[in-house]
């Protein structure tokens, strides 16, 4: 509904938290637990290769890059289970889940072309499913659950 004259618009924060991969730092339970305390919603970034452990990284074929290559890193499949914990979690609360793309690459020339492969393997990633990293994302309400949370409410 538009303001009219005079009114004053609503105040609000955005958190957006990317490179959301819980790598055993807590900040990824820290941040489901403020918002909890706080009624806050929130936006956590991932990227794709943060579902997908070291071990399996020659899964990942970027475009113009060798395989297995990325500039961010992988996480350790504790760390990938972590991960899945809290973003099951997450998104259970509510929050939103976004894709930070895969290999994080930001050098270099673009084009639509080039990340055709990763948008489309983005776009297909499901809340719930099994994956060729051998991680299967829980779906029962006592299930994995992220790591130093409380109980949901």
């Amino acid at each position: 509904m538009p303001l009219q004259p005079g009114e004053t618009p609503p105040q609000f924060v955005v958190f957006s938290w990317d490179g959301a991969g819980e790598i055993g730092n807590g900040l990824f339970p820290r941040f489901l637990k403020l918002a909890r305390d706080h009624g806050a919603a929130m936006t956590f970034f991932l990227s794709g290769v943060d579902l997908l452990p070291e071990s399996k990284r020659a899964l990942y074929r970027p475009p113009n890059n060798p395989v297995g290559a990325s500039d961010i890193g992988y996480l350790k499949d504790e760390n990938v289970r972590a991960t899945l914990g809290c973003v099951r979690e997450a998104w259970l609360d509510g929050h939103e889940i976004g894709t930070h793309f895969n290999g994080h690459f930001c050098a270099g020339s673009g084009s639509v072309g080039r990340w055709t492969r990763p948008t489309g393997r983005a776009r297909s990633t499901r809340p719930c499913h099994s994956s060729p990293t051998g991680v299967r994302t829980p779906v029962s309400p006592t299930s994995t659950r992220c790591p130093s949370t409380t109980a949901r409410n």
